[in-house]
């Protein structure tokens, strides 16, 4: 059971790349929900405008992907777009670039992410749909871009909108998914609420990696005792499948029945905390590879929203696909992501994760656990008017008890430091509410 918040509010989260902060702190931050809750698009500062940066860095990278130390020449780019319409918000974030290996072994590649969301709100009824395409050169990290050369440690990634679920890393390996997904929420009275969610995932590696497939749908009843105490029950239903011949096995598959209880509470304006936990039924195709159980599934978001600081802290324990590694893994994360700006001129931004992924195939070699970690820290000083440096550095270990099916899951110590230059001119306003 994931506890998914999919319609875009990491969209609206990056009210990126103004010109006092060429990576700027969320407005509006993504949170940890309960499935199948629609996610509000509160207004943001940037409705109604369009705003891009263009950013050239330079790393030193050792162990990154499995590879040899070296130099990377980095260019990306980001742009946003958000509509100032309360009825029907339009959302489209774009993050992509290309880096230049410069060591022996270093690969070279580009990275590609884009978000697009559409909200109808009206005095019953609020319906979304979005859709998000990423192409990245290994499993995601850090930000927006999912890489750690664009400068943008501290921000929300636009592939899940939520703290990881699947936290094992990857060698080089390049990998496209592809994420739709609609929901759709009505106020049966004035404090009580149906709500219902879906969506479809297909993830596919050019070079090794197990493909896949993840439909899920759940609904959830919900109550708002008051305006600052909300909870609900939900049920999820997620089918997980692989393509092709895995393990000597045709399309393999999984599932997951899930119900939870969810809460969630506003201590004030600035702190809210978001908590659900429930049991998942996983049964397979083949019990003799993942074997009927029941697993107790969790989440937890503390988040804070103030002037000059955004940060969430969260904890979450689910049944996923397996990352491309494993024939489906549980999953233990807990992550920090944080932004804060010290004066006009500079600010700063943090990501840690600690994950912990044990498979949940009997088969041998696939009953792996692994443990993971990665962090980064980045400082921002304004250049002037359009101009902004940075400079950053990012980490990453995983050691694995095991040896998978799929040999493309890290094992060693990467080490990031990056010096980069971004270039983000004021923002254009478009269109009326």
């Amino acid at each position: 059971m994931k506890k998914t918040l999919l319609l875009f509010p990491a969209m609206m989260s990056v009210s990126c790349l103004n010109a006092a902060y060429a990576q700027a702190a969320p407005t509006v931050t993504a949170t940890v929900s309960a499935p199948g809750t629609v996610p509000g698009l509160a207004s943001a500062p940037i409705a109604g405008e369009f705003t891009y940066s263009l950013t050239a860095s330079e790393s030193y990278v050792t162990g990154y992907q499995g590879t040899d130390s070296g130099t990377s020449t980095n260019l990306s780019g980001q742009a946003t777009y958000v509509s100032n319409s309360e009825t029907h918000p339009l959302s489209v974030l774009y993050s992509g670039g290309y880096f230049f290996g410069n060591g022996s072994n270093l690969n070279s590649s580009s990275y590609q992410n884009l978000g697009v969301s559409q909200i109808l709100n009206t005095r019953r009824w609020r319906l979304g749909i979005a859709d998000t395409i990423t192409f990245l050169p290994s499993s995601p990290l850090y930000g927006v871009s999912g890489v750690p050369f664009s400068g943008d440690i501290g921000t929300v990634p636009i592939t899940t909108g939520q703290i990881p679920t699947e936290s094992i890393l990857t060698n080089y390996g390049e990998q496209v998914s592809n994420t739709v997904g609609g929901s759709v929420s009505r106020d049966i009275t004035g404090k009580t609420f149906a709500e219902g969610f879906g969506s479809y995932t297909v993830q596919r590696f050019l070079q090794t990696g197990l493909n896949n497939d993840d439909v899920t749908a759940s609904a959830s009843l919900g109550h708002r005792f008051s305006a600052r105490d909300t909870a609900s029950a939900s049920y999820t239903y997620s089918n997980y499948s692989f393509a092709g011949t895995v393990a000597g096995i045709n399309n393999f598959a999984f599932t997951a029945h899930g119900v939870s209880a969810s809460y969630s509470h506003s201590f004030n304006r600035k702190l809210s905390l978001q908590v659900s936990a429930g049991p998942d039924w996983i049964s397979s195709n083949t019990p003799a590879l993942i074997p009927d159980r029941v697993l107790f599934a969790s989440a937890v978001s503390l988040g804070y929203a103030g002037q000059r600081t955004h940060a969430t802290i969260s904890y979450n324990r689910s049944p996923n696909i397996g990352s491309g590694v494993l024939l489906g893994a549980l999953s233990d994360n807990i992550n920090l992501t944080a932004q804060h700006t010290f004066s006009r001129n500079w600010s700063g931004g943090i990501t840690a994760n600690y994950g912990r992924a044990a498979g949940l195939a009997t088969l041998a070699g696939e009953n792996v656990l692994t443990n993971s970690f990665y962090g980064g820290l980045q400082a921002t000083r304004r250049l002037g008017e359009n101009f902004s440096a940075f400079g950053s550095y990012s980490a990453a270990t995983q050691t694995t008890d095991g040896l998978a099916l799929t040999q493309n899951a890290f094992n060693g110590t990467a080490h990031i430091v990056t010096v980069g230059l971004t270039f983000s001119p004021r923002s254009k306003r478009f269109g009326r509410p």
